[in-house]
């Protein structure tokens, strides 16, 4: 199984215990194109995780300027790259 479906499981072990708790929202995670998807179609899709980082920094920083934040500069590190959005 690659790394990404181990975690991924353990994610959705995660997501269960949660449920069994009373949470009623599914575990989502983050996409590359800076969308949410369950774990449970992720793990079939593991590409759609990566540069999710950066997927995020370009969403955060559009919702900043529709606040009427100006001059945004938004980084994503990660353990092999850097990204300036």
């Amino acid at each position: 199984m690659p790394r990404s479906g181990l975690w991924l499981t353990l994610s959705g072990e995660a997501g269960k215990h949660a449920g069994d708790a009373g949470m009623k929202a599914p575990v989502m995670m983050m996409t590359c194109s800076g969308g949410v998807m369950p774990t449970a179609l992720i793990h079939d899709r593991p590409a759609f995780a990566l540069f999710s980082g950066p997927g995020l920094a370009s969403w955060f920083a559009g919702s900043r300027a529709q606040m009427g934040v100006s001059n945004i500069l938004t980084t994503d590190i990660g353990g092999t790259s850097f990204d300036v959005v």
